[in-house]
Parts: C-alpha cells; sequence; structure tokens
C-alpha cells in the first residue's frame, strides 16, 4: 500500500466553483508550478481499489487509466475507440466492449481513475492554440458541445502521439444510489442487452 512507498509525496489540490474544464487546468498548473511528476485524477464518484495508484504508477506510462463504467444503462466501459463520421476527418467515440484483463490500448477515456505524467502536460502546453470562431481553447482541458473535456484532453494526446491506455484490472467503482461495477455491465452483455 502507499504507507510503504516512501518515494511518493503528495500535493492534495482542490478547485472549487469552477467548469469542469477550468478547475482541472488550474489543478494542472498547480502541479506544475509544485514540481509535481504524476496527476492522480479520481473525480468524486469514482472509488477506485485502494492499490489503484500503485499499480498505475508501476507502468510507467505517460497516461494510463483504471476501468470504470458509466452510471447510465447499459454501463458500458469508460474506454472508447474513434469512429469516424465524415470524410473531413470528424470523428465520434463507441464503447469498447470486448476486452482483455490487461493494459490496452484505446482513442479516449474518462478522467474518473487516470494517472497523467506532468511532462505530457508541458508538451501540450507548447502546441500552437487552437481556435473555435476566433476564440481560443485551452491547450489541457476544453469543454466543447460535442466532447468532454476529458475526451478532449485524449485528443489532444493524440495530437502529440501519447496512447491513452487502460489496465483493465483496475476496476472501480462509479457511484450512484448502488454502485455500478464491472459485473453488472458484464450480466448485461451475457445477457444481450449490449451489443
Amino acid at each position: 500500500t502507499l504507507s510503504k512507498r516512501s518515494d511518493i509525496q503528495f500535493f492534495y489540490i482542490q478547485i472549487d466553483c469552477h467548469m469542469v474544464s477550468l478547475a482541472r487546468d488550474k489543478i494542472v498548473q498547480k502541479a506544475l508550478d509544485q514540481g509535481c511528476e504524476y496527476l492522480f485524477w479520481v473525480d468524486d464518484d469514482v472509488l477506485p481499489p485502494e492499490y489503484a495508484l500503485i499499480r498505475l504508477l508501476d507502468h510507467k506510462l505517460p497516461f494510463v487509466s483504471g476501468l470504470y463504467m458509466t452510471r447510465l444503462y447499459p454501463h458500458t466501459p469508460q474506454m472508447y475507440k474513434r469512429t469516424p463520421v465524415d470524410a473531413s476527418g470528424g470523428h465520434s467515440f463507441v464503447p469498447v466492449l470486448r476486452y482483455p484483463e490487461e493494459v490496452i490500448e484505446v482513442d479516449a477515456v474518462g478522467h474518473g481513475c487516470c494517472l497523467i505524467d506532468t511532462g505530457v502536460y508541458k508538451l501540450l502546453r507548447e502546441l500552437p492554440v487552437q481556435r473555435v470562431f476566433g476564440v481560443p481553447l485551452s491547450n489541457w482541458y476544453e469543454f466543447l458541445i460535442n466532447r468532454g473535456e476529458d475526451f478532449y484532453f485524449c485528443d489532444r494526446l493524440h495530437d502529440i502521439g501519447v496512447p491513452v491506455m487502460v489496465d483493465t484490472t483496475i476496476k472501480c467503482a462509479h457511484m450512484t444510489e448502488d454502485d455500478v461495477l464491472e459485473e453488472h455491465f458484464k450480466q448485461l452483455m451475457a445477457a444481450g442487452k449490449v451489443e
């Protein structure tokens, strides 16, 4: 457990009263200002297993996530592959429904339980600023009409060639009135209710 790892020092960063994308940007900047090597994102409705951080760190990857399901029926995995929607390069995402019990590459994940090397943020900071209708976008997190801030970030990773990895053996609960676990999704798959 973490108590046995003297090489890990924590900085707890909390930002209140902001849009999620702006709050994430401010947290990133504070982590960079503190000289942090990694950011461990845990959403307030995701419960990772106690070993999650150690296992994610042991992978030594620039970006790696644990596995959790969507809170809404049919509780599909929060990991996705790109699918083209038009000839101009537009794309959307479809959930990955079948996966091995190992570290796999996907195109996007939610940020409910993920570890990111802060060097990735430094690389992204150096990219040219993207604009939508002349409005500059963040190089880290931006909430757009067709994309949440976590998928926007995964698209930015794609731009710099950093793979989005998921350790499917790190199984997190997604908390609602009844916690959503991988077993709920697998039961629906077995019953033919998810395709």
